[in-house]
């Protein structure tokens, strides 16, 4: 019953999460999101 249940409601999540962060990011001062990117490449490393 279960199967991928967890999984898929994550991609939506996280999908739902990516739009509302565009939308905050119009009204970001560049500051933070230089931190925000300084982050993501240090997860990826």
């Amino acid at each position: 019953m279960a199967d991928n249940f967890l999984e898929k409601h994550r991609a939506e999540y996280e999908q739902r999460k990516a739009k509302w962060l565009a939308k905050q990011k119009k009204h970001t001062p560049a500051s933070v999101i230089e931190a925000r990117r300084k982050e993501k490449t240090k997860e990826n490393q």
